[in-house]
């Protein structure tokens, strides 16, 4: 599979079948220089997208307490979170009530990792910026993207799924037959 590793390897997303490379490579000449320096694409073993598609008819909702720090704060705050339908919402309250963000999974980007002078202190993060929009650091956003973390390692998959599929269709690419 291809990777896409960032922030001086803090970051890595997997690069979905159906997307151009050269648009994936082109987005960080947005970035601040930093930013952006040290980024690069690598094709590594296929270890995570096969199970995430054991998980394919298993995970179609997935909610649960995570921690989240805005572009605009390094502290983290537990929220409720849910996906269903392509959509993931934080609420400001366990019962789900009020909620404080809504992200549509087609528009963002999700890397795994988060920016190294943002602790968690869990055992997984994912740190999401929008597709579309130029990511750019500054005195009210000091930070790359939102992060969210979790402290289950099980329920890293799990999002991470939820997440592949509110976007994708397929995961795998189908086998092509090939005639020589």
């Amino acid at each position: 599979m291809l990777e896409e590793v960032i922030c001086n390897e803090s970051m890595r997303r997997i690069v979905h079948i159906d997307e151009v490379v050269l648009d994936v490579v082109l987005r960080w000449g947005y970035w601040d220089e930093e930013d952006r320096k040290d980024n690069y694409l690598v094709v590594t073993d296929n270890k995570i997208l096969s199970e995430i598609e054991s998980l394919r008819n298993t995970v179609s909702m997935v909610c649960g307490e995570l921690k989240l720090a805005t572009e605009s704060t390094k502290a983290f705050k537990s929220h409720m979170f849910e996906i269903h339908n392509g959509v993931m919402c934080c609420f400001k309250d366990k019962q789900g009530s009020h909620k404080l963000e809504e992200w549509n999974v087609k528009e963002i980007l999700w890397y795994i990792g988060h920016e190294p002078k943002r602790n968690p202190q869990t055992r997984w993060a994912f740190t999401i910026i929008p597709r579309n929009k130029k990511q750019k650091r500054s005195k009210e956003r000091p930070w790359f993207g939102s992060t969210i973390a979790g402290s289950v390692t099980e329920d890293q998959v799990k999002w991470m799924t939820a997440l592949m599929f509110g976007e994708h269709t397929n995961v795998l690419p189908t086998p092509r037959l090939v005639i020589t």
